[in-house]
């Protein structure tokens, strides 16, 4: 339900990721203990390039945390959002394996299955 969604992000928080201003190619390290589980560009992007969101590594203690990611509303595939792990990490079992957001709004969930990998949901 909608209202499960909404305590969910009330109670983890959630970072907003100003990429209007990042410069193409851009890394924006993120920080767990700063954004809880959501990740939300807060502004269009306004001009065509790529900004990566780079995870910091991931834990057996964080094992089931999900990781709730939100593009600009100007998403495109030449305005993209590339989500990377921590390196060497995995993603769906595959190392250093990226996630791109390249449409509006786009939005993904990945979850900690084990340290040092992520599964997208």
């Amino acid at each position: 339900k909608m209202q499960d969604i909404k305590e969910y992000v009330r109670l983890k928080g959630m970072k907003n990721v100003d990429v209007a201003n990042d410069a193409d190619d851009s890394n924006e390290a993120l920080n767990l203990a700063d954004f809880g589980g959501v990740v939300r560009a807060s502004s269009a992007m306004g001009s065509d390039k790529n900004v990566n969101w780079v995870l910091p590594s991931v834990g057996s203690n964080q094992i089931g945390e999900v990781i709730m990611f939100k593009g600009a509303t100007d998403g495109s595939p030449d305005r993209t959002i590339t989500i990377k792990p921590n390196s060497g990490e995995k993603i769906d079992g595959t190392t250093n394996q990226t996630v791109v957001l390249q449409s509006p709004n786009a939005a993904v969930s990945l979850v900690v299955v084990a340290a040092g990998e992520l599964a997208i949901f």
